[in-house]
């Protein structure tokens, strides 16, 4: 008796392995492959160019104020790159210089402005204390500021964008921001703007 069972045992594990060969040389033969081919793929070149339209230059300041008195309004060097205006002076509440400068995007993908960074002006080779808030940074009674209008009201933003083959009008403006005139002459140097583009 015990020797049938075993032979009912044996023959029991050879037919459950039998099957399982079985199932997955099925499975196997129902097994597909499907397989994807890039032929080629080119990294393309972009053409990359942000700069200063340098078409007029310089650029001449424009004067506002109620008198001529105290205000001179320098010409301002233009570059690719760069900037420079020349001696400018503000003397009383509404003196203001304004500067109409292009920055263009002459590259074949969007230019977005990613930072706007300031540098305070010295007096006397004393860095000042400004108050810097984004393109507007007002140091004692003179503010520096980047618009994009010409009546100085909407300042440059970060995450603004130039298409390419496209430009921006950015104005700069510097102005007397005090109601009082004062006695003192106060020369400040060096105040900057730094504009950084990237893709």
């Amino acid at each position: 008796m015990k020797i049938l069972q075993n032979k009912n045992l044996r023959f029991l594990l050879l037919v459950a392995a039998i099957l399982i060969v079985g199932v997955s040389i099925a499975y196997a033969v129902l097994s597909t492959t499907l397989t994807i081919t890039f032929s080629k793929v080119t990294q393309n070149s972009i053409d990359w160019n942000v700069a200063f339209d340098t078409t007029n230059n310089p650029v001449e300041g424009t004067p506002a104020g109620t008198s001529a008195t105290g205000r001179t309004c320098g010409d301002a060097t233009v570059t690719a790159t760069t900037v420079t205006v020349a001696n400018s002076g503000v003397s009383k509440p509404g003196d203001k210089c304004t500067y109409q400068l292009s920055v263009k995007n002459t590259g074949s993908i969007l230019a977005r402005l990613a930072e706007i960074n300031t540098t305070s002006p010295s007096v006397g080779g004393s860095p000042m204390s400004c108050t810097v808030s984004g393109a507007s940074m007002v140091c004692g009674k003179i503010t520096y500021k980047l618009t994009t209008d010409a009546a100085g009201s909407t300042l440059l933003a970060t995450n603004s964008t130039i298409a390419a083959s496209a430009s921006q009008a950015v104005y700069l403006v510097v102005l007397y921001n005090d109601e009082d005139v004062s006695a003192t002459t106060q020369t400040q140097t060096g105040a900057s703007f730094a504009l950084v583009y990237n893709g």
